[in-house]
């Protein structure tokens, strides 16, 4: 499964969104990015959120599905 699907599948239940660090966090705790190094994954995801519009809304550090 693709890094954005498992971000999908996270924020599908959280409509207000969830800031990148938790987004980490939660997919470091699943196992999905596996990187001892928490800003490495925190990047990751911020870089896959900021390059996907068409599926992420982002307002700051705060991302959320597109409607």
């Amino acid at each position: 499964m693709e890094l954005e699907e498992e971000i999908e599948k996270i924020l599908k239940n959280k409509p207000g969104g969830m800031t990148v660090h938790d987004i980490a966090q939660q997919l470091m705790e699943k196992g999905v990015l596996n990187d001892n190094d928490s800003s490495v994954c925190y990047f990751q995801v911020h870089a896959r959120t900021h390059n996907m519009p068409e599926i992420f809304e982002r307002r700051g550090d705060k991302v959320k599905l597109k409607k």
